[in-house]
């Protein structure tokens, strides 16, 4: 072997163990390149691919070296010139099969390609399947995917944080259709081999946040809708999700940040009408019983509208800066209304997360059973769901919910809305819910 075979040798082995590693650890330039591969596994890689490109180039080096010695017709200087070829060729096998059974008595591993998991700190890695123009590789799959376009073999780990996931849905069909598969999240992460998810083609991750959760099956299951459906403001059409709550999940915000709960005020009508229940605790059964947190059952699946709001912990009323609500026995809240009709007022004791439906007759002492609130008066950031049920856990009747963003003005007329005010028809309101709100 010349010193330039030699020199040309030496180059390539540098070449690959620096500049070819360096790029193909980040890309497939050779067919088979693990793209996630180390550059170590890239080094055996392209070692056991110059094993084998060389002994196919020596076949070819030797049949064609035969060729010539054969139609070399005597010639001295060709055979020799073939014999050389043949030689040299079988010197460079020599040395490659040398070089490759060298390292594998040193440590097998050397001569052989292991690929690393794809680490993904916050996901499930999958393996995907391979097909005619691609090959198989990992996946880490932590946002939530309508379609998956590839097919998924196995799954090789999950890895979410404690307290970042409450359950996460899979689907047999695309737009999280055909087969659902829920894995629940809540006692700690989901990670290790949690599950196998191969063969899915959607899937959606239910994050963990402050707010309400309404499943449409007791018991928090879904059923007719794929995955729960969250809320941490107040919304006034619940849409496709109307009639559809069957429970109810709180969550609430961390008390070693921010000591307050999450309070919410449910309608069976759009925009915060109907039946009306307080709603200050997980809700297994919405047809359940009524407890001092969820006072006035509405039935499963007749949710309509929703008031959410934030409640602070551990005092038994609003502070005095969240402002006033006074209800009037007379229209205007007393402004028009002539001096010899006595005008009654009720300043409203507004309480916190404990409290439930309270009556008007029980917070207002000075008023007659033919009293009827004609108007209300509101300050600050506070709300107040009227109802004509009459006061009692478990009751029902109209609602109608009225915070400043919702009123021209600071003061409203009851007797504008029928369904809560109609004299002729015994209809008034008997009893009220007082929540936080934000105005305007």
């Amino acid at each position: 072997m010349d010193n330039k075979t030699i020199i040309l040798i030496i180059a390539l082995i540098l070449l690959s163990f620096g500049v070819i590693p360096a790029i193909a650890a980040d890309t497939e330039l050779i067919a088979g390149m693990p793209k996630n591969a180390s550059s170590a596994e890239v080094i055996v890689y392209i070692f056991n691919l110059a094993v084998a490109i060389g002994a196919f180039l020596a076949v070819v080096i030797i049949v064609m070296a035969g060729i010539e010695w054969m139609t070399s017709e005597g010639n001295p200087s060709k055979v020799e010139g073939a014999k050389d070829k043949i030689k040299n060729t079988l010197l460079g096998v020599a040395i490659l099969i040398g070089c490759y059974l060298i390292l594998g008595v040193i440590n097998p591993s050397l001569t052989t390609i292991k690929i690393n998991n794809l680490s993904c700190s916050n996901g499930i890695v999958v393996t995907t399947v391979a097909t005619a123009d691609a090959k198989s590789k990992q996946v880490c799959i932590s946002e939530n995917i309508s379609s998956i376009s590839y097919s998924i073999a196995s799954t090789v780990e999950w890895n979410f944080p404690a307290d970042t996931l409450l359950a996460v849905y899979t689907f047999s069909g695309e737009n999280y259709t055909g087969t659902k598969t829920e894995y629940s999240c809540e006692n700690g992460g989901c990670s290790g081999s949690f599950g196998d998810i191969s063969g899915v083609k959607s899937i959606y991750f239910l994050k963990k946040e402050a707010g309400f959760y309404l499943y449409d099956q007791v018991n928090y299951k879904t059923s007719a809708k794929p995955y729960p459906y969250h809320l941490s403001t107040s919304i006034p059409d619940l849409g496709e999700f109307s009639n559809f709550t069957g429970s109810i999940k709180k969550i609430d915000p961390n008390p070693a940040v921010d000591n307050s709960a999450y309070l919410g005020i449910g309608f069976t009508d759009p925009n915060y009408t109907g039946a009306c229940t307080f709603i200050g605790e997980n809700v297994s059964n919405m047809n359940g019983p009524a407890t001092e947190k969820y006072t006035s059952p509405i039935q499963t699946n007749s949710m309509s509208s929703m008031i959410v709001n934030k409640g602070y912990i551990g005092t038994n009323s609003f502070s005095p800066d969240k402002g006033t609500i006074i209800l009037y026995s007379a229209a205007d809240c007393g402004e028009s209304t002539s001096t010899s009709i006595e005008i009654k007022m009720c300043p409203i004791n507004i309480f916190g997360v404990q409290k439930n439906i309270i009556g008007i007759g029980g917070q207002c002492p000075t008023w007659n059973d033919g009293d009827e609130v004609m108007s209300l008066w509101i300050s600050g950031p506070i709300g107040i769901a009227l109802s004509t049920a009459p006061t009692g856990l478990g009751t029902y009747g109209k609602c109608r919910y009225f915070d400043l963003s919702k009123i021209d003005g600071t003061c409203e007329d009851i007797r504008k809305y029928s369904d809560i005010f109609n004299p002729s028809g015994g209809v008034k309101p008997k009893s009220f819910i007082t929540i936080e709100a934000q105005g305007k």
